[in-house]
């Protein structure tokens, strides 16, 4: 009898990335036999506001599974995994899973992940596909926990206390989940050296992309640039937020470096925060006549990235980007971008130079800085806006980063979960004592 699967994930439903990171890759498993039921959680403030309402209902229309969703407790669901645990629980005796039952359970995220490994007593025969995204603790470390009350000792303490407990969790993940999937090499090799992965048991799932939503389009790159007034500029795009991993003052410094030395340059941020995004830019100093922001639903990025030259994704060079391989990558080549991309991040900076797919910015040798873009931006501008250059981005893209290439290998990880037959149970792998939620 084949086992039920259970697609968890502990992030807030209205999260920006759903579309192409939860609901695009369950669809695509159901398309191809895989049927799922989805435990997933919202904040209150998604409750309050309405904002999950329509993703969930899309979900109860799309699934042939079952749909359980759950509010989170502000807090105390980030610091201790007891509460989700207990909801993950409760879905899984409403679905009518038993001890005995075989199960799969692909947990997105190390939330997700532990809280689905805390009930491998409940369900020796659970079987964890456990999908990370990336180091929480030192992304806690250095980004997330808050920097204005440093003087204060509870602070001090408990953002120790947490940045310990994420690092826990990915120990206890590496050593009992069956399979473990990763964003991207560098990720892999990292988990391999701290936890001795076997290949076996580690499997890259990149950050996919749907290619017939993300392309490019000549006639609708015109149309969008004559709408948005820049038929003759080279327009550099940026695609996120302004948090500190994505909009680091690095980018800032060169945004502002590369629009003072050329006045045909216009930077167009898309994003979900348009006032920081403006504030932001201010304060460097850039002319308000060459940004254009703008913040549009998912289903409308694409148009507006093809109206763009050049993707842009500078970030800080530490050991949070170095494993990373963020959508917009994808999104931006397939839509036929180059990406003028920094040193560290993830995989990219090898596709970029591989694939002759954009450039590089870095502070080592043989690493262009912002008086070498500048001059190729200025000197190359012709074949940067050509149509053939942009489909050849738009061809390194789909290879890539398609949801048809990806799925191949996410296929793969739910054979190797099947194979394990009655999974890691405690007894094979030793206890779980240490590594439950305190």
């Amino acid at each position: 009898m084949k086992p039920r699967r259970v697609f968890l994930t502990y992030d807030d439903i209205a999260v920006s990335v759903f579309e192409s990171q939860i609901r695009t890759p369950l669809l695509r498993l159901q398309a191809l036999g895989l049927r799922h039921d989805f435990v997933g959680f919202r904040t209150v403030g998604a409750l309050l506001t309405g904002r999950s309402r329509e993703r969930i209902e899309a979900l109860h229309r799309e699934l042939d599974g079952d749909v359980m969703v759950f509010t989170t407790l502000p807090w105390f669901g980030r610091f201790d995994l007891r509460y989700p645990t207990v909801c993950v629980g409760r879905a899984l005796r409403r679905l009518g899973i038993g001890r005995g039952d075989g199960l799969i359970v692909h947990a997105r995220g190390h939330y997700a992940g532990f809280a689905a490994l805390s009930l491998k007593r409940a369900y020796p025969n659970l079987r964890l596909i456990a999908n990370l995204r990336g180091v929480p603790g030192p992304e806690a470390a250095l980004y997330r926990l808050p920097s204005w009350p440093r003087c204060r000792l509870d602070w001090r303490l408990i953002g120790r206390a947490l940045v310990e407990r994420f690092n826990r969790w990915e120990r206890g993940l590496a050593r009992e989940a069956d399979v473990v999937v990763c964003v991207s090499k560098a990720f892999r090799n990292y988990l391999r050296e701290q936890y001795a992965l076997p290949d076996d048991r580690v499997e890259v799932v990149t950050t996919a992309v749907d290619t017939d939503l993300f392309r490019f389009d000549p006639s609708i790159r015109d149309e969008t640039r004559r709408r948005l007034g820049v038929e003759s500029k080279l327009v550099l795009a940026f695609c996120g937020s302004t948090h500190k991993w994505e909009l680091p003052d690095s980018a800032l410094s060169l945004l502002c470096d590369l629009l003072a030395r050329d006045a045909d340059l216009h930077l167009l941020a898309i994003t979900t925060q348009p006032g920081e995004t403006r504030r932001a830019l201010s304060r460097t100093g850039v002319p308000h006549e060459s940004v254009t922001v703008t913040s549009v639903p998912h289903e409308q990025v694409p148009e507006l990235l093809m109206a763009a030259d050049v993707g842009l994704l500078i970030r800080e060079d530490n050991i949070v980007n170095r494993v990373a391989a963020p959508t917009k990558f994808g999104e931006y080549l397939a839509c036929g971008l180059p990406v003028l991309v920094s040193e560290g991040v993830g995989d990219t900076a090898e596709i970029v130079s591989s694939r002759e797919a954009g450039w590089v910015v870095g502070a080592v040798e043989g690493r262009l800085g912002p008086q070498d873009i500048a001059e190729i931006l200025k000197n190359d501008r012709r074949r940067i806006m050509s149509d053939e250059f942009k489909r050849h981005c738009a061809e390194v893209g789909r290879e890539l980063y398609s949801w048809d290439t990806q799925m191949r290998s996410l296929l793969q990880v739910y054979e190797r979960a099947e194979q394990t037959g009655q999974g890691r149970t405690c007894a094979q792998t030793g206890s779980l004592e240490g590594l439950t939620p305190p």
